[in-house]
Order: C-alpha cells, then sequence, then structure tokens
C-alpha cells in the first residue's frame, strides 16, 4: 500500500502530521458523511483534515477535498449544524503524532515509517485524559541462529 498522506494536528501552535484517523473513527460509529473517492493511491479517503487541540479538547477544524480532486466541500458539507470548528466529542481513543526524523522507512501506513518518538493523546469523547511521549527503536526482524531451524521431518 501506499504511504499515506497523513491528517494534520495543530498543538500549542505548531502543525503536526497525524497517524490517526479520527473523522473515520465518526464513519465507524454510524456517523454521516460524503463518500469521497481519493484521487490518488496516496490519498484513498479522499480528504485531509485539519484537527486542534485546544484546552484539552480536540476540534475538527478543516476539511480538505481538493488536494487530488474537483470536489471542493467545506466543513459544513460534513457537518451541517456546525461553527467554524467541531468538537470531536465521538472520538475515544489514542491519537499518535510522529515526532522527530524517520529513523526506519515503513512502505504504507501514515508519515512515512518508525519515528524517533511517538506523542501518544488519549482521548474519551473528545477529551484529553493523557498526553505520553514514547522513544522508538527500529524494528529488527530477527532470524532464528542456523541451529535453530529445524529441517523438515
Amino acid at each position: 500500500m501506499t504511504t499515506q498522506i497523513p491528517d494534520v494536528l495543530i498543538l500549542d501552535g505548531e502543525k503536526h502530521d497525524m497517524a490517526s484517523l479520527p473523522l473515520e473513527e465518526y464513519r465507524r460509529k454510524g456517523g454521516a458523511l460524503p463518500q469521497l473517492r481519493g484521487g490518488c493511491s496516496a490519498l484513498w479517503r479522499g480528504y485531509i483534515a485539519t484537527w486542534e487541540l485546544c484546552e484539552g479538547r480536540l476540534y475538527l477544524a478543516d476539511i480538505d477535498t481538493t488536494t487530488f480532486s474537483e470536489v471542493d466541500l467545506k466543513l459544513k458539507d460534513f457537518f451541517p449544524d456546525c461553527g467554524t470548528r467541531v468538537f470531536a466529542r465521538w472520538y475515544s481513543a489514542t491519537l499518535r503524532v510522529p515526532l522527530g526524523e524517520v529513523i526506519q522507512y515503513i512502505h504504507g501506513g501514515y508519515c512515512g515509517g518508525i519515528h524517533e518518538q511517538d506523542l501518544n493523546l488519549r482521548f474519551r469523547r473528545g477529551m484529553l485524559v493523557n498526553r505520553e511521549v514514547v522513544k522508538n527503536e527500529p524494528f529488527v526482524r530477527r532470524r532464528p541462529p542456523p541451529d535453530e531451524i529445524s529441517a523438515p521431518s
């Protein structure tokens, strides 16, 4: 699978790529969203969402559907009764934000692989309940030594 273009989180005034998709969690829980087709294998969901963490609450601030498509939908097309942003009350999960340089490339997923650190933000009904920074190490596939490999019988 092609590495996907990530959603964006504005945290403490800085933009960060996200390795989580809170809007897809909304869809999984039965929320009605417009059906979009990605115009590119790097954007299968058809949108890039911008999120904000403000005073411990997660908000959907913007949706861009025009990156690889002629379809130009706005936040109001997804959430007709919203104001300038939408409180992500449906989101109860851990949002992962890769930090630092890529220390191991992985083809597929989000953000291009394993980064030096991950910021894990745990939410319950859109409210931040835990914030943790995890130091990552490259994944090493271990091959068994030759004496551990058994011959077929």
